[in-house]
């Protein structure tokens, strides 16, 4: 960080230049503090209304940080005068016309103490409005005057954006690292964005032994027109280290799980859409087990109560014998998966079912 002394404003008699002809409005959080300065040094507000977005954006970090509780301190810094013999009306006063003669640069060192690398440079890419909070002022400081490398990576970051709001400030302080690139930040725009972007990136180090360095290489691949979701959907048919479903069916010679990475293939062999079921497969909660005796597909359901049989998928969505089904469930019951028999549908009741209940399942694995 750049360091320059307190006592830096010489001259007050004359307002700094630092300002725009056209009037630019504002509102949010600092409106108010901005009012009750004005309420004491009329022509403040003006003054304000009239700044540049760099002076105006210093003037919101430092009344951040609380230049109001504490005028007399803003005061002796970048004036090096004493106001023990004036009433906090009185400081204020004093406040608002040292504010109006200093530079954006004399605004922040004089509220921080120094002037933290890049901060003049990140402010003046907020634009006219303020953040959306004091916090998101502090936030920002923050993470530019951290020297740990997580921060740092994402203070280049920031610094690297073409502009600044409060979204992308949290998009950059809630990401992934690995995912700090500007192209993406800028794609995801919003923290609930982020949060499952960097959950993804989480579930990714879960399912597979991939490195970090894969996936941003990953990231950086897929940069320009980023999209979380097919992100997502790329490193799923990569997935192999599932949940457990069952040991005892793992274990089983004539059960193949089916993986994100198999899921592909065996929707070909089956003419189905398995493929589109690898988001599913990956949780471990739904699972499916080509069971090759019977030339069948049992997709398994996790309940807290045990395993279940939801499903006997042939191939091409066709008819499944009934002694093919009896043998799966027979065989399935001695490994602990509970297979349960639905009720008939009494046959005077059976027309006004319109034929749909036919056909009904506890899973629907879509054909195409």
């Amino acid at each position: 960080m750049d360091n320059f002394p307190l006592n830096i404003v010489t001259d007050h008699s004359t307002p700094r230049a630092e300002t725009r002809r056209s009037l630019s409005p504002f509102d949010g959080w600092c409106l108010g503090l901005v009012g009750d300065i004005e309420t004491l040094a009329p022509g403040f507000l003006l003054h304000v209304l009239k700044s540049s977005p760099k002076w105006r954006q210093s003037l919101f970090t430092a009344l951040a940080f609380g230049i109001l509780d504490r005028p007399d301190d803003f005061v002796l810094k970048a004036t090096a005068r004493t106001c023990e013999d004036l009433d906090w009306r009185s400081v204020v006063r004093v406040l608002a016309d040292a504010l109006r003669s200093m530079s954006a640069r004399d605004i922040i060192t004089a509220t921080l103490g120094v002037a933290p690398h890049a901060l003049a440079g990140s402010l003046s890419k907020i634009g006219m409005q303020p953040l959306r909070s004091a916090d998101c002022y502090r936030k920002l400081v923050t993470v530019l005057v951290a020297s740990d490398a997580d921060s740092r990576a994402r203070a280049k970051t920031l610094m690297q954006l073409n502009r600044l709001d409060s979204e992308l400030l949290e998009v950059v302080l809630l990401i992934d690292s690995i995912a700090l690139f500007p192209e993406i930040i800028m794609r995801v725009r919003c923290r609930a964005d982020a949060r499952f972007l960097t959950g993804i990136i989480a579930a990714i180090r879960v399912v597979s032994d991939v490195t970090d360095e894969a996936i941003r290489q990953s990231l950086d691949a897929r940069k320009i027109g980023f999209r979380s979701h097919e992100f997502a959907d790329a490193w799923l048919s990569k997935a192999h280290r599932l949940p457990p479903v069952s040991d005892a069916l793992q274990q089983h010679s004539e059960f193949t799980r089916v993986t994100p990475a198999s899921a592909e293939e065996v929707g070909r062999a089956f003419n189905n859409c398995m493929r589109t079921k690898m988001n599913l497969l990956v949780t471990g909660v739904w699972s499916a087990w080509v069971w090759a005796p019977g030339d069948v597909i049992a997709a398994l359901t996790k309940f807290d109560e045990g395993i279940v049989l939801s499903g006997i998928h042939g191939r091409s969505n066709g008819d499944v014998p009934p002694a093919v089904a009896h043998r799966l469930r027979e065989t399935l019951s001695a490994l602990g998966v509970l297979c349960l028999t639905r009720s008939e549908v009494p046959e005077v009741l059976r027309p006004l079912t319109m034929g749909r209940w036919d056909s009904f399942e506890l899973d629907e694995l879509e054909f195409g």
